[in-house]
């Protein structure tokens, strides 16, 4: 089996790699397109094909002509958007950064933080699981549940280290949950019912900032300037040097894209 990783490009083969050059076409959208911010925390496409990109200044909506924005000034309280889902009614859930997390329904926006039972209010990442029709939500310091009425929060003490959640990826019928220094939690959820949901530790990899499972194959961006590379199919794992990997995409020839730094 090959898996083809493009850093700058990676090529691996088996256990080994070669660094080949590639030149991608691409066109740079900034604030003078209609962009509130040129950080740009995620970007997501709905289902009706509009691209909703998160950034430190706002929430902006691209139906691939006009640019729409959402801020403090223009109907979303909290201007830091760090990660967009969607859920089968169609509504938009954004982690506002250091403020929690918000709804929206396409006409109004619904808030929602720790004193409504959210685990931590600076969510790094979302996650809306269909099979069990809830959010998992990935904080500095605890994991969250909610299924749109109840929140269910796993939170953990550690001597020196929050519990930083740094990656959510689904898998057969269970959840693998990375940590930022506390390796890598099995999540499993009892159908739509999440107070009966358990988070149990399965494996460790040191420091690290992103994840990715694909094809039985579990990726770890570590902030050792490596990727750990796990087959969880044989539980066979390896290590490959890379940069620090911060996101990942895959193309419909299976070719596998890391955001690096």
């Amino acid at each position: 089996m090959r898996f083809q990783i493009i850093l700058i490009v990676l090529f691996l083969s088996a256990f080994g790699f070669v660094v080949e050059a590639q030149t991608i076409p691409s066109n740079n959208i900034t604030v003078n397109d209609g962009l509130p911010s040129n950080t740009i925390r995620c970007i997501y496409k709905d289902s009706r094909g509009l691209l909703w990109i998160g950034t430190e200044a706002g929430l902006c909506c691209y139906d691939g002509i006009n640019y729409t924005v959402y801020d403090e000034t223009s109907g979303l309280k909290h201007n830091r958007v760090w990660a967009i889902v969607e859920d089968e009614q169609n509504n938009l859930w954004l982690s506002l950064y250091g403020n929690g997390l918000a709804k929206y329904d396409g006409k109004t926006f619904t808030y929602y933080d720790e004193k409504n039972g959210l685990v931590n209010n600076n969510i790094r990442k979302l996650h809306y699981s269909k099979a069990h029709k809830c959010l998992i939500i990935a904080t500095e310091n605890g994991l969250g549940l909610f299924d749109g009425k109840q929140f269910k929060s796993f939170e953990k003490t550690f001597e020196k280290f929050k519990f930083q959640i740094t990656g959510i990826n689904e898998w057969q019928n269970y959840f693998l949950i990375t940590t930022g220094r506390q390796g890598v939690y099995e999540l499993k959820i009892n159908g739509s019912n999440i107070k009966n949901a358990t988070l149990d530790s399965v494996f460790y990899h040191d420091i690290t900032y992103s994840s990715l499972i694909d094809n039985g194959i579990y990726y770890g961006g570590s902030a050792l300037h490596k990727v750990v590379v796990k087959n969880l199919k044989r539980n066979i794992d390896f290590t490959i040097p890379c940069p620090i990997i911060w996101d990942y995409a895959k193309d419909n020839n299976n070719s596998l894209y890391f955001a690096t730094c």
